[in-house]
């Protein structure tokens, strides 16, 4: 996630805890951190809520998003009630989860927001394995073989075969075509001007 968020000039990722403790530690020497993307399932003797719980407590300016692969109630009521701003699904897209953090930060107040699995658009209707569906989740995102392939920690001829796999079978490739050059004409129309330093 770290580099598709460093992607956006407005979010700076400032670091990366491997467990509770340790962001805890990095939240008390760094005030000014506004955002803290939790894991529900992490190492050590607190979980996401309970550091979440933690993170509310000791440091109530910080905005606390939840990132799980459980989409069950108990969970959702919990980080709720832990004061977390927000409770994602793994599998969402990542602009999607740009966008929420980006809207969370300009209304901290906003209330609670919830995205369910369900939300979030299915593959085509015939079955895919977990690795096709997360080539497709990166289709739907715009981006290109290599990057998927570093994202998935594959070959890039893995991705483009699994890619041209998914193509074939639901004949996607004009509608992704077209969605690749509509968000590359985009960002070529949106580029800032070097004379505005």
């Amino acid at each position: 996630m770290r580099p598709m968020l460093e992607s956006v000039s407005r979010l700076k990722v400032v670091t990366e805890a491997s467990g509770a403790e340790e962001a805890l530690q990095y939240l008390r020497s760094r005030p000014g951190i506004h955002v803290a993307i939790v894991d529900l399932q992490i190492h050590g003797a607190m979980n996401g809520i309970q550091l979440t719980e933690q993170i509310r407590s000791q440091f109530p300016h910080v905005i606390v998003l939840i990132l799980s692969n459980q989409d069950k109630e108990e969970y959702i009521r919990e980080a709720k009630q832990a004061g977390a701003h927000s409770y994602l699904w793994k599998e969402t897209p990542w602009r999607k989860i740009v966008s929420i953090i980006e809207y969370i930060v300009d209304n901290p107040l906003g209330g609670f927001i919830r995205l369910e699995s369900e939300a979030i658009p299915s593959p085509p209707p015939e079955k895919l394995s977990p690795k096709k569906r997360a080539v497709l989740r990166l289709m739907d995102d715009g981006q290109k073989a290599t990057e998927m392939a570093w994202v998935l920690g594959t070959s890039t001829l893995t991705v483009s075969e699994q890619r041209k796999h998914i193509w074939q079978k639901f004949e996607l490739k004009k509608l992704f075509q077209r969605r690749n050059t509509a968000i590359q004409y985009k960002k070529h129309h949106n580029k800032p001007d070097n004379n505005d330093d």
